[in-house]
C-alpha cells in the first residue's frame, strides 16, 4: 500500500513523499497506530565533497532543464550517523526550493556557512502551518519531524474513535551517494542468510536521506543532520514473515502497556524494531515460526536487557551508531528498566496473553473466559476441536479486511491528491508501472482511479457546450464508470448507478438495483460506517440484512466477497443525488480536516432506489425503499458517521411529506455529531434552515395560522426547469 500511497502523494506537489510508520509497515499494535511521512524536496542533493559543480543546470530524462542545489557533507567531530551540511554556492536555488529567505535557514560558524537543521525545521513549520487542519489536537516538534495529533475523523488507521491519530512529517534532503556504512551492512557475514541476497541488493538501490535533527550531546547540535534509512527499514519490515511481524507487534503492545507508562520514551518502538532485525539476522529463519513465537519474543527481551546493561544498541543499518547513547546515564533508572524487562520475560506467557493481544480478539476473550489460567485454556482447547478453525477463519477475515481498508484509504486520498483529470491520468500510469505491488491490489486501485476519472469527465460533460465534444465526454464518462464496477462485488456497480441517476435514467437505476438485491450472496463489509461487518443479499422482500459477521468458510479457495463504503468528495458533487451534494458542500466550507464523506453502501442503495421511484411516481415502491432505508440506518449503530446517515434518512422523510420525522432525524444527527465530533459542521442545520424558511414562506403566502402543519416534497423536473434552478427546489403542501 505504501508504494501506491507514495505514488499518489508525490503527484500532488513539487516534492517526493514517502510513507512509513506502523500504518504502512503492518506493525500496528492494534490500539495505537501512527503515520510517518517524509517529504523530500526535488532539485537539491547532498554529496560527499566539493569536487562537483555547485548550482548548475542539468538536463533531466525528459530533456528539460532543472535546478540542482548541492550541499556538501562535513562530519568532523560528529557522532556516527550525523554530519553538517554546507551549501556549495549561492542560496538562490535553495531559497526557491525551500520557500523561505536564506538567512532563515543558514548559520555562520567558524567562518563557514552551514544549513542549520534547527532553523530549517522552524522554516518548514512556518511554511506549512497554514495547512494544519482544525482537527489537530496537538502540534509539536518531535526529533526531525512536525508531530500532529489529529481527531480520528474517519478511523482508517485506528479503529477506536476516542484515540487520536499521530502523524509525523519530516522534511528531508536526498543523499546522492550511498552512505559509507552501507558497505559494511552489505558485505558483513550473515550465518543464516537473512535478509536474503535479493533483498540486500534491492535495498542497495534505494535512496537515503538527511533529516533535520542533530546529536543532542553535540556542541553543534543545531547544525547537524541525521542520516535516515526510512526506505531500507520499511523494505525490511515488508519482508518480515508472519512470526517476525507478530513478535514486533506484541513487543510494541507490551512496551506501550507495561513500560511506557513507567519509563516514558526510554524504550521506543524504533529500538524494538532494530532488536527484531538483529535477532532475525542472528537466528536461523527456520526458528521464526508460529510454534516458537514466544521463544523469539523472549530472545528479543533478553537482547534488550543486555543492550540496556551495556548501554549500547547498534543501529541495524549503521552499526557504529549507538541508539542508546546517553539514554541510560541514570544508573538507578537503568536498573529499574532492566528489572521490568526481566519481570516481563520471566512471566512472558501471562504478560503476552493479558497485555499483548487485541482486546477484541477471540484468543484474548478465550483467555479472559478462563480467568487467565493457562491450564484451563489448554485443557479446553483440546476438547474444542473448532478452536483452530475459528482462529483460521478470523485470520482469513482479518487479512481481507486489511486489504480492503488499504484500498479504501487510497481511494479516499486519490481525489485530494489529484486535483485534475490530467493528474489522475498521470497517477494511473505511474501506479500501473509499479512492479513491487500485488497485482490484485494494483488492479483494484486502478479501478478506483477509473471511478475518479468518471466523475471528472462528467463534470466536464455538464459544463461543455459543444454538442460533439459533449457526446465524446459522455462516452468517456460511461466507460470509466463501467471499468470501475470491478472494484468490488457490490459498491462499484452503485457508483455507475450514480451516473445513471444524474442522467435521469431512473428506470435503469431501479432495474439494476433490483437485480443486485435479488442475488443471493454474503459480503464482508470492512467500512467505517457501521458496527456490523456482514451484508446478506437476496432476501425474499428485496431487503438487505446486515449481520455482525460475514459467513466465511475454511476453504482456502473460497474467495471472500466484499463491500466498501462510498467515498465522495467535493470533486464528485455534480454527479450525486441532492442530499449528498449538501454533505459534500459542507465539507467544502470548513477546514476541519475533512476532505471527503463516507456513506454506508446499504444506506446509499436504498436512497438511490427511493429517489428513483419518486422520480417516476412509483410511490408504493418508494415507500418500501424508505422502510428498508429506515432499517439500514437503525442497524449501523452509533459509529462516527451515523449523523450523515441520519441526514439522508431525514431528507428521505421530507420527500415523503413526513416533516416531523425528518426533524427528529436532524435533531438526532446534530446530537450525535456534537457528542462524537463537536467541531464538524453538520449539514443537518442546513436542512432545518431550509425547512424553516419554506415553512414560513408557505404560511405567509397562504395566510395559514401558525399552529397548522406543513410538509415539503422535491419539485418535479418541470418545476425545477421553470424556476431556472440547477438543484432540487423544495415546495410545500398542506398535510
Amino acid at each position: 500500500m505504501a508504494l501506491v500511497y507514495d505514488c499518489i502523494s508525490s503527484n500532488r506537489s513539487n516534492w517526493d513523499q514517502y510513507s512509513g510508520g506502523s500504518t504502512f509497515d503492518g506493525t500496528s499494535d492494534y490500539g495505537k497506530s501512527d503515520v510517518d511521512d517524509m517529504i523530500v524536496f526535488r532539485g537539491v542533493v547532498v554529496k560527499h565533497s566539493e569536487s562537483i559543480d555547485s548550482n548548475k543546470e542539468k538536463i533531466n530524462s525528459s530533456g528539460e532543464q532543472e535546478h540542482r542545489a548541492v550541499l556538501v557533507t562535513e562530519s568532523s567531530n560528529c557522532s556516527p550517523g550525523y554530519c553538517r551540511l554546507i551549501p556549495a554556492a549561492d542560496f538562490e536555488t535553495l531559497t526557491l526550493i525551500f520557500g523561505c529567505q536564506h538567512e532563515d535557514f543558514v548559520e555562520e560558524r567558524s567562518g563557514k556557512t552551514y544549513l542549520s537543521s534547527d532553523k530549517f525545521l522552524q522554516c518548514m513549520i512556518k511554511r506549512f502551518e497554514h495547512s494544519i487542519p482544525l482537527n489537530t489536537t496537538e502540534h509539536t516538534v518531535h526529533g526531525p519531524s512536525m508531530k500532529f495529533a489529529h481527531d480520528n475523523i474517519y478511523g482508517y488507521q485506528i479503529h477506536r474513535p476516542d484515540l487520536p491519530l499521530d502523524h509525523d512529517t519530516a522534511h528531508a534532503i536526498i543523499y546522492d551517494q550511498s552512505p559509507i556504512c552501507m558497505q559494511e551492512w552489505t558485505q558483513r557475514e550473515r550465518r543464516f542468510n537473512w535478509p536474503s541476497q535479493n533483498i540486500i541488493e534491492k535495498i542497495q538501490k534505494l535512496s537515503w536521506h538527511f533529516v533535520p535533527v542533530g546529536d543532542r550531546s553535540s556542541l553543534n547540535f543545531s547544525l547537524e543532520w541525521r542520516l535516515s534509512f526510512l526506505l531500507g527499514e520499511r523494505e525490511l519490515a515488508w519482508n518480515f514473515n508472519d512470526t517476525q511481524i507478530q513478535c514486533l507487534v506484541i513487543l510494541k503492545k507490551l512496551r506501550n502497556t507495561l513500560l511506557e507508562p513507567v519509563f516514558p520514551d526510554l524504550i521506543t518502538s524504533y529500538h524494538l524494531k532494530n532488536s527484531v532485525c538483529w535477532l532475525s539476522e542472528e537466528t536461523d529463519i527456520n526458528h521464526w515460526v508460529p510454534e516458537q513465537l514466544l521463544s523469539r519474543i523472549r530472545d528479543c527481551l533478553t537482547y534488550l536487557v543486555d543492550a540496556v546493561e551495556k548501554e549500547k544498541l547498534p543501529h541495524y543499518f549503521h552499526r557504529q551508531r549507538n541508539l542508546f547513547h546517553n539514554r541510560f546515564s541514570d544508573n538507578r533508572m537503568k536498573k529499574q528498566v532492566i528489572s521490568k524487562l526481566c519481570t516481563i520475560r520471566n512471566n512472558l506467557l501471562q504478560c503476552t496473553m493479558t497485555y499483548g493481544l487485541p482486546a477484541d480478539s477471540h484468543l484474548f476473550k478465550y483467555w479472559k473466559t478462563h480467568t487467565g489460567n493457562i491450564d484451563g485454556v489448554l485443557e479446553s482447547s483440546k476438547r474444542n476441536k473448532e478452536l483452530n478453525e475459528l482462529f483460521y477463519l478470523k485470520k482469513k477475515v482479518s487479512i481481507q479486511s486489511r486489504f480492503n481498508q488499504g484500498i479504501s484509504y487510497l481511494f479516499a486520498n486519490i481525489s485530494d491528491a489529484c486535483e485534475s483529470l490530467h493528474k489522475l491520468v498521470q497517477t494511473s500510469k505511474a501506479i500501473g508501472a509499479l512492479l513491487d505491488v500485488d497485482d490484485n491490489f494494483k488492479t483494484k486501485i486502478l479501478k478506483c482511479l477509473d471511478i475518479q476519472m468518471g466523475f471528472r469527465y462528467y463534470e466536464q460533460y455538464i459544463n461543455e457546450e459543444n454538442v460533439q465534444r459533449k457526446e465524446e465526454l459522455l462516452r468517456s464518462t460511461k466507460k470509466h464508470f463501467e471499468d470501475g464496477v470491478l472494484i468490488d462485488d457490490f459498491t462499484g456497480a452503485l457508483y455507475s448507478l450514480s451516473l445513471h441517476f444524474c442522467l435521469k435514467e431512473y428506470n435503469t437505476v431501479i432495474s439494476k438495483i433490483n437485480t443486485i438485491l435479488g442475488q443471493k450472496k454474503y459480503l464482508l463489509y470492512t467500512g467505517k460506517c457501521s458496527l456490523l461487518h456482514g451484508i446478506e443479499l437476496g432476501m425474499p422482500n428485496g431487503n438487505l440484512f446486515q449481520t455482525s459477521e460475514a459467513p466465511v468458510t475454511a476453504d482456502e479457495d473460497d474467495i471472500i466477497e466484499s463491500a466498501f463504503d462510498f467515498i465522495f468528495s467535493r470533486d464528485h458533487i455534480s454527479c450525486l443525488p441532492y442530499p449528498l451534494q449538501v454533505e459534500c458542500a459542507m465539507v467544502m466550507t470548513q477546514d476541519y480536516g475533512e476532505r471527503f464523506i463516507l456513506i454506508h453502501p446499504v444506506v446509499y442503495i436504498f436512497l438511490l432506489l427511493q429517489l428513483s421511484c419518486l422520480k417516476i411516481d412509483n410511490f408504493p415502491a418508494a415507500d418500501e425503499a424508505l422502510k428498508h432505508l429506515e432499517e439500514a440506518v437503525s442497524n449501523i449503530g452509533g459509529n462516527l458517521h451515523r449523523y450523515r446517515s441520519l441526514n439522508i434518512l431525514g431528507y428521505s422523510y421530507s420527500a415523503h411529506k413526513r416533516t416531523n420525522e425528518a426533524l427528529e432525524c436532524y435533531r438526532l444527527s446534530l446530537y450525535h455529531s456534537r457528542s462524537k465530533l463537536p467541531r464538524v459542521k453538520n449539514a443537518a442545520i442546513y436542512h432545518v434552515a431550509i425547512l424553516a424558511y419554506y415553512t414560513y414562506k408557505f404560511y405567509e403566502f397562504f395566510c395559514i395560522p401558525i399552529g397548522a402543519g406543513c410538509s415539503f416534497v422535491p419539485s418535479t423536473d418541470e418545476e425545477s426547469a421553470h424556476n431556472g434552478n440547477g438543484v432540487e427546489d423544495i415546495i410545500y403542501s398542506r398535510n
